[in-house]
């Protein structure tokens, strides 16, 4: 075997703790519950066929198939055609997709939980103008979630071991594919403000945070000080376009995960969009700041329990017992 293909599978399939991955199932689900909570109070409004957006002009917003075959409006014809009335039909949605997260949460049936959630997400986000970048990640993490080994710890499928799990190659292979969606798309939003002439001049900066539906503070002195928008817009692309090559470099990756959580934060403290960024500060920390212990995490366990014993002992009935059968 070469030495490159040895790298690239270790790299992909090297054992690893399945930690990470149930930390990213349960900061993902607890973020959608909050937003479910938030939702809640103008929940029918929203997704009416009569709401803040009929359904007929719904259908404008998007000419994805999935959203033609998988949206609430289909949904809700559906129902319709079967005698089932908006409300009743809207209200068992809304509470399965609430259930389903939950279960998700504490991992109960965490495979079928993650189908539930999957599938009513993209039911009720597909052709809602409210959707945006939040639930555009959130359903790329349930789907996710679908795959990776994120209830083998942590869960009540597991038995409610709250250690960090027996280290495989499936968790590597999740960890890798966590990782590598987010590198991705940070270059990519990178690439795509680099050269967007708002993001060069500092505009977007000042247009974002001037906005009335979206401004939480008032930012108004900026104006004074342009430079500093100029500065935040570079810093931004430095960030993003960056990200793959100092994320995964070990010696600059808190640095840079750092950086992006404060990036994060910052766009929740201005501009008021705190479930994207709570999403992606999740993905973040699951993918890059938990720590992996690989192979070495059973031989430390075993290190701390003392060495095993090298002379046979006696039980209580007096007879020598193997090291072995000790246990």
């Amino acid at each position: 075997m070469s030495t490159l293909h040895r790298k690239i599978e270790n790299f992909l399939f090297a054992p690893a703790s399945p930690l990470p991955l149930a930390v990213f199932r349960i900061t993902i689900a607890a973020i959608l519950l909050l937003q479910a909570m938030l939702v809640a109070p103008d929940f029918f409004t929203l997704y009416g066929a009569n709401g803040i957006l009929p359904h007929s002009l719904a259908s404008v917003n998007t000419d994805s198939l999935s959203s033609s075959v998988l949206g609430v409006s289909t949904w809700l014809e559906w129902g319709s055609a079967r005698g089932i009335s908006e409300t009743w039909l809207l209200g068992l949605t809304g509470a399965t997709y609430v259930l389903a997260l939950a279960a998700l949460l504490v991992g109960w049936h965490t495979r079928v939980a993650g189908v539930f959630a999957w599938l009513l997400h993209l039911v009720l986000a597909n052709g809602q103008v409210t959707t945006y970048g939040a639930d555009l990640f959130a359903h790329v993490a349930l789907f996710l979630l679908l795959w990776i080994p994120a209830g083998a710890t942590a869960s009540l499928d597991s038995g409610r071991q709250l250690e960090a799990g027996v280290a495989t190659p499936q968790a590597r292979l999740g960890q890798r594919t966590l990782q590598l969606y987010l590198a991705l798309s940070y270059a990519a939003a990178g690439v795509e403000k680099a050269l967007s002439p708002q993001w060069q001049s500092g505009e977007a900066v000042w247009r974002a945070t001037m906005l009335p539906s979206t401004a939480q503070v008032d930012m108004s002195w900026l104006a004074l000080y342009p430079g500093l928008a100029l500065l935040a817009c570079w810093s931004t692309i430095l960030i993003e376009a960056a990200y793959p090559l100092f994320a995964f470099w070990p010696r600059t990756r808190v640095a840079w995960v750092t950086a992006t959580v404060a990036l994060h934060v910052g766009i929740g403290l201005t501009m008021g969009l705190w479930i994207f960024s709570l999403v992606m500060i999740a993905w973040n920390v699951a993918a890059f700041a938990v720590p992996w212990p690989g192979p070495k995490l059973s031989w430390l366990r075993a290190e701390r329990a003392g060495p095993p014993p090298t002379h046979p002992q006696q039980n209580a009935a007096g007879k020598k017992t193997p090291p072995l059968a000790q246990k």
